[in-house]
């Protein structure tokens, strides 16, 4: 389907927002299906997530073939997202956005101001919502759902429902029975083993850990065509104007140019926000990337940036990194500015502490030791004042700071001290700590990088 321009500014792109009463309801798998079923029908796709969410962009960028970006009005704020949703309308053939968590979960606006929920993102832009409801247990309830989750927001642009997890035919037939006739019933997913994504403590488990994601795509995409609750799954939703908003903030200038900023990636460290890369380079930074797991020298660089991810699975292999562990050393001890986030943090302490109690050597770059739980110790939107200017962002783990002369793991004070703390957005309490050790930054604060263009620049100019 081709593109119409309306004007200079305004494009029409067919868009759809993929959404479900809480987790676990299967909006990931539909989203992944959806993306690679359009990409093998020849057409360019941009998938979005609203949240800060790291997971489920992995699939989704398998998916689609395109990295995906994220989407939230606080965090990412209304102009940048119109940016990014007219740039995308301009290039594809068609957008979906994915929700996170439930679709009116989230910050409730008040005094006529827009929240921060899926549903408040939906009835701004006008973007239709596909709702995915679990229909494990249930036959003609369904339908009654469907309903509370079409009419508890009367201005919502509500597309229709598709069913996940049906057990059989006889099933869907049931589910179909109490869908209202005023309610579109897209599909019926098949309760399937060859359907279902792998999960770990965090969420899914990272693409790049899966064994051929992109087999399992096309051939969950031929399983799902080939059922016989398939409906009207493949076919484009309609088309949504995008314009360009009026205030575009102006881009900082290269005042990165001629720095070069380290990043580890690999298995452990992957929490990584393309549109953080993205200001890097638009800065005028050269990006070299590195991985850890490998023991690989961090590059010659100016900065380095050690985001979060999954250090605490590869715990013994970090400890055996000598060469990586050593290379950091020398640009600490050079005043070489090193920004360190959540797993990044963990890395550089004494000891990571695994949840059966096994304790592991890190790179000692930062005084004492962390223990993983078996709960979130830390969870949410939160905003960070660094020195340079303020920052928004999110914290999300399981793993709590010990005291250096705690081995048990049973608590104790933190032996860094804290610069700063974050404040969380949803009730304005206390949040992660700030920490500041010669040119180490570190945090289990997760910083967007674009909510202040200026502050990653003076930090990474230092």
């Amino acid at each position: 389907m081709s593109r119409q321009t309306l004007s200079v500014e305004s494009i029409q792109c067919p868009v759809l927002m993929v959404a479900s009463s809480g987790t676990r309801q299967g909006k990931t798998t539909v989203t992944a299906l959806l993306a690679r079923l359009h990409r093998n029908c020849g057409r360019r796709v941009q998938v979005f997530k609203t949240g800060p969410d790291f997971l489920d962009p992995m699939i989704h960028q398998c998916a689609s073939g395109q990295a995906v970006f994220n989407l939230d009005l606080w965090m990412v704020g209304e102009t940048e997202i119109r940016q990014r949703l007219h740039r995308a309308a301009s290039h594809n053939d068609l957008i979906i956005i994915e929700c996170a968590m439930g679709l009116f979960d989230g910050q409730m606006g008040v005094d006529g101001k827009t929240g921060n929920r899926s549903a408040d993102l939906a009835i701004l832009l006008g973007i239709p919502v596909v709702v995915v409801i679990d229909a494990q247990g249930i036959a003609q309830t369904f339908g009654a759902l469907a309903h509370g989750l079409q009419s508890f927001q009367p201005d919502l642009p509500f597309a229709g429902v598709v069913a996940n997890g049906v057990g059989s035919v006889h099933h869907f037939e049931l589910i179909k029975q109490g869908v209202p006739d005023h309610i579109p019933l897209l599909a019926g997913i098949p309760r399937e083993p060859r359907l279902r994504l792998p999960e770990r403590h965090l969420g899914l488990v990272q693409a790049d850990e899966m064994a051929d994601l992109d087999g399992w795509l096309n051939n969950a995409v031929e399983l799902l065509l080939s059922s016989d609750m398939a409906l009207g799954i493949d076919r484009l939703p309609k088309a949504v104007s995008f314009s360009q908003p009026n205030s575009v903030e102006a881009i900082e200038p290269k005042s990165l140019a001629g720095r070069r900023i380290a990043i580890a990636r690999d298995h452990a460290f992957s929490f990584i926000y393309p549109a953080n890369v993205e200001l890097l380079a638009e800065l005028g930074a050269e990006l070299r990337f590195f991985s850890p797991l490998d023991n690989e020298p961090v590059p010659d660089c100016d900065g380095v940036w050690l985001p979060g991810g999954y250090p605490e699975l590869f715990a013994d292999q970090l400890s055996g990194c000598r060469l990586t562990q050593r290379s950091l050393k020398a640009l600490v001890d050079n005043n070489t500015p090193v920004l360190a986030e959540c797993g990044g943090l963990l890395f550089l302490l004494e000891q990571l502490i695994t949840v059966d109690g096994i304790a592991n050597a890190m790179s000692g770059l930062l005084p004492g030791k962390a223990v993983m739980r078996t709960r979130f110790q830390g969870l949410g939107l939160q905003t960070m004042p660094w020195p340079e200017g303020e920052l928004r962002g999110h914290t999300f783990h399981h793993s709590e700071l010990l005291s250096g002369t705690d081995l048990s793991g049973g608590g104790g004070n933190n032996p860094l001290e804290a610069v700063a703390y974050a404040t969380r957005q949803r009730n304005a309490g206390r949040g992660e700590a700030l920490y500041q050790h010669g040119s180490i930054r570190g945090s289990y604060f997760h910083a967007y990088f674009p909510s202040n263009r200026a502050a990653i620049s003076r930090f990474f100019s230092a």
